[in-house]
């Protein structure tokens, strides 16, 4: 209930990302998960409608992970028994996931924008889903 199946929707949608990628993204689902749970639950909740605003909101954390590296580093697994990040490889894969995910907005983006390159990178933010 405390982000309205959002968390679980993302979860779902990142190992998809993962599954479809052309290239090899060295996460474990769980590794997914833990990456997913370190966030705050305010960013996995928004109203049913604009469900659009998950996606930006997983690609806001991914971006900021990747900014810091050092903190993407110190992050541990949901049960805490190791680190999520445990090889340079693993953390690439946080960087090729978050290459998937935003590849994905754009096309998004695209779609419900076709002719107003303006609004595309807004338009997950206005639309209703």
């Amino acid at each position: 209930i405390i982000t309205s199946g959002g968390c679980k929707k993302v979860i779902r949608l990142l190992k998809t990302l993962k599954t479809d990628a052309e290239i090899d993204i060295p996460l474990s689902s769980f590794d997914i998960m833990s990456i997913v749970f370190a966030m705050e639950n305010s960013k996995l909740s928004h109203q049913r409608l604009y469900e659009g605003l998950l996606i930006l909101s997983i690609r806001d954390w991914l971006s900021y992970l990747i900014s810091n590296p050092a903190f993407l580093r110190s992050l541990n697994v949901i049960d805490g028994s190791r680190k999520i990040i445990t090889s340079k490889d693993s953390e690439e894969g946080v960087i090729s996931l978050f290459q998937e995910l935003k590849e994905l907005v754009e096309k998004i983006g695209e779609e419900l924008a076709p002719y107003d390159y303006q609004r595309r990178p807004n338009v997950l933010k206005e639309s209703i889903l």
